[in-house]
């Protein structure tokens, strides 16, 4: 049995679809455009998470790559999951604004520095940050990452 995405042509419902449920009815949804539209989520819960804390490093001031910034658990015992794109695909707004109260943002550099304990992370948290993000969250629940289209 075949179907028609707008994006990918004649597809196979059985080999190249998803079937999902959605307001009580069977969908079957396009397997790469429910890709395209999960890194698409992925990615822009990343950049609210970066304008979150400020798009920089904590420690140097960092901000040329945002690839190269990393979040750091100060605390890796209560660590759920990192915030990479692998977990951002699958998490609600709400546990990864949970899980980046128990971040910093620092580069990649710091990062490596403060694993192998060149860096003192707990002067540096307590000198450089009292945990004050740039940019609050204005209405979580309705936020537009859920809805993208």
């Amino acid at each position: 049995m075949n179907k028609i995405c707008k994006h990918h042509g004649i597809i196979n419902i059985y080999t190249q679809c998803y079937k999902t449920k959605e307001n009580g009815n069977i969908v079957y949804r396009c397997k790469k455009c429910n890709t395209a539209k999960v890194l698409k989520r992925a990615k822009k819960l990343r950049n609210l998470i970066l304008d979150l804390e400020g798009r920089k490093c904590l420690l140097c001031s960092y901000n040329k790559c945002e690839y190269s910034l990393h979040f750091h658990h100060l605390n890796p015992t209560i660590k759920k999951f990192g915030l990479t794109a692998k977990f951002l695909r699958s998490r609600s707004i709400k546990r990864v604004l949970q899980e980046l109260d128990k971040c910093i943002l620092v580069c990649a550099n710091c990062h490596g520095e403060i694993e192998q304990g060149l860096i003192d992370i707990q002067l540096c948290t307590i000198a450089n940050k009292v945990k004050q993000r740039s940019v609050k969250p204005k209405n979580i629940g309705s936020n537009p990452i859920c809805a993208v289209k």
